[in-house]
C-alpha cells in the first residue's frame, strides 16, 4: 500500500508546476525535532517535523513530514505516505522584525484524511483554504532571516541537520493538478 502512495506522489511531483529551483540552505528552518528511537522492525531512528523555506523572491513552502536518519554518512530523508502535508504560499517582510506569510495546504497524504472532524466530514480543512500569519523575527544570524520565527502556528529555527535538500525541493514544488 505504502509504494502505491509513494508512486501516486512521485506522479504528482513529475505534473507538478515549478515553483523554484534549488534550495539554498539559509532558506531553510524547521520545528523543534525529537529523535525517537525504531522499534524492533524499524531500522532508523525518525522524528516528525515542519520545514519551512523562505524564498528570498518571497515563495513561500512548508513540508510537515517524517524525518528519517539513515546511514549517519548520508542525508536525512523525508518519509512520504506517513502524514505529509505541503503548503505553499508567499511571505513578505512588514517591518524589520515581522514577516507576513500567506499560505494554503496543497498537498495532504491519506492519514490526514482520518484527523478529527465534524460529523460527516472527511476532511477537516478544504486544500483551497489559505490563511495569512504574521510572525516574529528574534535575534540575528548572518545567514538567515533570524535566530528564531515566531508565528502563530509554529516556531521555527535555521537548519542545522544534515537533510536532503534536493528531496526537500521536490516536496516543496510539488502541487497537484487541480
Amino acid at each position: 500500500m505504502r509504494w502505491m502512495r509513494w508512486a501516486l506522489l512521485l506522479g504528482c511531483v513529475g505534473a507538478a508546476e515549478a515553483q523554484q529551483g534549488s534550495i539554498d540552505p539559509n532558506w531553510v528552518y524547521i520545528t523543534a525535532v525529537r529523535w525517537v528511537k525504531p522499534a524492533k522492525d524499524l531500522h532508523a531512528p525518525w522524528a516528525s517535523a515542519r520545514i519551512v523555506v523562505l524564498y528570498p523572491e518571497g515563495g513561500y513552502a512548508e513540508v510537515g513530514a517524517v524525518l528519517v536518519q539513515g546511514e549517519k554518512d548520508k542525508p536525512i530523508g523525508l518519509s512520504a505516505g506517513d502524514g505529509l502535508v505541503i503548503r505553499q504560499g508567499t511571505w513578505s517582510r512588514t517591518d524589520d522584525r515581522v514577516i507576513r506569510i500567506h499560505a494554503q495546504d496543497v498537498y495532504r497524504d491519506a492519514p490526514l484524511i482520518h484527523a478529527p472532524c465534524g460529523a460527516g466530514q472527511k476532511n477537516c480543512a478544504a486544500l483551497d483554504y489559505a490563511e495569512d500569519d504574521t510572525c516574529g523575527l528574534e535575534g540575528t544570524s548572518k545567514t538567515h532571516l533570524a535566530q528564531t520565527i515566531h508565528c502563530h502556528r509554529l516556531v521555527v529555527s535555521p537548519l542545522r541537520l544534515n537533510l536532503d535538500l534536493s528531496e526537500l525541493a521536490q516536496y516543496a514544488r510539488l502541487r497537484p493538478k487541480p
